[in-house]
């Protein structure tokens, strides 16, 4: 579940945060932008030839044209370098690119002759291929792709440039894509860390039994399209059909605004001793943790804080 390279999170207003990870650690990387622009730059970063940080003014885009040795061109916002007025640099922002032949095959977003945003290629007939999102040079997001004629073919999230399942089920051994819907790991999964922050498009999560043992914080917070969580037997726990009181453990969900009902099974965060915090859930009908009538050992040392939660039914 840990993010690696860059990824691209597209807010609602159609502006994108792009980040870069190495094996879900932010690197200090990334840039904020729009369909037009690049708005805001987060640390330091070598485009081409030009050093360029987050302390330095976006003054120095303007536009221009790019020419390569073979033949292809750019036409747009291009990044130069302070120190040498009116050099030419790279791609930095909207523009057209052209091929050797002449034939417009890109419009859109482009840093450092790869594409970002919302942008749409071309057929070399002129027809459009795919109008949709990217992320370094692939298809990443929601995205429309057209046959030579023009005839839409297939409407679809992308990860990564490949076409998402919104379905996973499986052990978690193959990676996971950042558009999926549906989250099924099965009874032993092999995931050791616990991370969805990032699955933005969440719909449901179901956890099978004895999945997670050593994970120390289990943490939903902000997946407003999220509606069902279900977790197995003995799941986020070292203490298998038993108990334990490890205050390092903590649970949290926060900020769901269409999440409706939590299952839990028995024994899972049988451990967990450190906070317990279920708030900001506006939707929240049912919680159910362990079985009626059986010592089930859920959150055995835990106290509860539950707050921001208007329609809770059942628990």
């Amino acid at each position: 579940m840990k993010p690696n390279g860059w990824i691209s999170l597209i807010l609602s207003n159609r502006e994108c945060v792009v980040l870069q990870f190495n094996n879900g650690v932010f690197m200090n990387q990334g840039f904020v932008l729009n369909e037009q622009k690049v708005l805001k730059v987060f640390g330091n970063h070598q485009i081409g030839a030009i050093s360029y940080s987050e302390e330095q003014s976006i003054e120095v885009v303007e536009e221009g044209i790019v020419d390569l040795d073979h033949g292809s061109r750019f036409e747009g916002l291009i990044l130069t370098e302070k120190e040498k007025e009116g050099k030419i640099g790279v791609p930095f922002g909207y523009g057209e690119m052209y091929d050797d032949d002449g034939i417009l095959v890109y419009k859109g977003i482009m840093i450092n002759w790869k594409r970002f945003g919302y942008g749409t290629s071309y057929h070399n007939n002129g027809c459009i291929e795919y109008e949709g999102y990217w992320c370094d040079d692939k298809r990443f997001g929601i995205g429309k792709v057209y046959d030579r004629y023009g005839k839409l073919v297939n409407e679809c999230e992308w990860y990564n440039g490949i076409e998402c399942d919104i379905e996973y089920e499986g052990n978690g051994s193959k990676p996971l894509n950042i558009g999926m819907k549906h989250l099924k790991l099965i009874d032993h999964c092999a995931l050791v860390d616990w991370d969805v922050s990032l699955l933005y498009n969440l719909e449901s999560i179901e956890i099978g039994n004895d999945c997670f043992r050593s994970v120390q914080t289990f943490k939903i917070d902000g997946l407003n399209r999220l509606k069902t969580i279900k977790i197995g037997q003995n799941s986020f726990t070292q203490q298998w059909n038993s108990w334990g009181d490890d205050k390092s453990k903590s649970f949290y969900i926060l900020n769901c605004e269409s999440l409706e009902s939590i299952e839990i099974g028995d024994y899972s965060f049988s451990d967990f001793a450190g906070d317990f915090e279920l708030k900001n859930l506006p939707q929240l009908q049912s919680i159910q943790i362990g079985i009626i009538g059986s010592r089930s050992g859920n959150f055995y040392s835990n106290s509860f804080a539950i707050r921001g939660i208007a329609v809770l039914l059942n628990i």
